[in-house]
């Protein structure tokens, strides 16, 4: 849908700059995600899910296709180009795919998804992730899926206090 709303202003945010706003519902601000887990409940199979899911991103890339990377959209209140909307969709998705294999004998992301995730946390860090973390553990430990190590708290020094740097 984002790719389909009209823009009636400048951009007011970028593909770093979405998810510093964004903080995961606080208690009694999670009405959708109770929802969606209680439709998720009783819903499809999950080779119908991952079919639904497959069909959907096959229109965002037609959607996508359509329109020039500089164009502007308007979706959740904010203003993007659509590369940046791109960017923020392939990251939900990269993140959201670890979550999905966290446990499972099963493959995680792309590469270049990966990289996504990890270029927009350094932006949103300011710098650059420790580079003995690959692109998968830069994205866990990130989003706080996992936690930082000694290690990793003596690396980052003061920058370890904006952990995670999206939820």
């Amino acid at each position: 849908m984002a790719l389909a709303g009209p823009a009636d202003r400048p951009a007011d945010t970028d593909a770093v700059s979405y998810w510093r706003s964004w903080r995961p519902p606080g208690p009694g601000e999670d009405d959708d995600l109770r929802r969606t887990r209680a439709a998720a409940s009783v819903g499809p199979a999950l080779a119908d899910l991952a079919e639904t899911y497959a069909e959907t991103t096959r229109a965002v890339l037609v959607s996508a296709a359509r329109l020039g990377d500089d164009e502007l959209v308007a979706t959740q209140g904010h203003v993007l180009t659509v590369d940046d909307v791109l960017s923020t969709l392939v990251v939900e998705a990269a993140v959201h795919h670890l979550d999905l294999v966290a446990h499972l004998d099963r493959p995680g992301p792309a590469a270049g998804p990966l990289a996504e995730v990890r270029r927009v946390l350094e932006g949103l860090l300011g710098s650059p992730l420790p580079a003995r973390w690959d692109d998968a553990t830069a994205a866990r430990r990130g989003t706080g899926r996992q936690p930082l190590t000694g290690s990793d708290r003596a690396e980052l020094g003061d920058r370890a206090g904006a952990f995670p740097l999206f939820g």
